[in-house]
């Protein structure tokens, strides 16, 4: 069973397994790369181990279709890209991970849902953040190697050219990155 807890089928019932690597047929196991700590879209069941969601439940679809299993692997986001092209620890990876030029120069992406960026701040905004340029001269949090990591990086750079610089703490997960918030560590 894979991390989903079931058995990939084969023959007819997996179509698309032809279309596999002989190698990879042979193993009958794909190591999906995630950073589980992103509800809804990936994140462990109570037993800790069982990874849970929207990758989940679409590692599960495509293991069906290919007749191969789909296990998924917990590693921390800003790793995954060189667990697949550097050490090849992992065969894909699958982590809500946002497709964008910087990443196409070393993967290829295949892009199975569409999403945005939040703003989270302390209950009843007191520090009024309208935007983010409301974020020069604070600190705030963020998980390491997202988008929102570069536009962090990139509003920094404004910052502290206009006078006002602005601090990131990274964290390795955004529930991390949520608890600093709740602490007031962050903005």
């Amino acid at each position: 069973a894979n991390s989903t807890g079931t058995t990939p089928p084969s023959g007819k019932a997996a179509p698309l397994a032809s279309l596999l690597p002989p190698a990879i047929r042979g193993t009958g196991t794909l190591v999906v790369g995630s950073g589980v700590a992103y509800a809804p879209v990936e994140f462990f069941d109570a037993d800790g181990k069982t990874v849970l969601g929207i990758d989940a439940d679409v590692a599960a679809a495509v293991g069906k279709q290919l007749g191969v299993k789909l296990d998924l692997q917990n590693g921390t986001f800003d790793g995954l890209i060189a667990a697949l092209t550097t050490s090849k620890r992992i065969d894909l990876i699958m982590s809500a991970m946002s497709d964008n030029k910087k990443r196409q120069a070393s993967v290829d992406f295949i892009d199975y849902f569409s999403a945005g960026t939040s703003i989270i701040v302390a209950k009843g905004n007191p520090k009024g953040i309208k935007g983010l340029d409301d974020f020069c001269g604070q600190t705030i949090a963020l998980q390491r190697g997202t988008t929102q990591d570069d536009v962090a990086t990139a509003k920094a750079a404004k910052g502290k050219t206009a006078g006002k610089s602005l601090k990131g703490v990274k964290v390795e997960t955004d529930p991390e990155a949520r608890q600093q918030n709740r602490q007031g560590r962050a903005v």
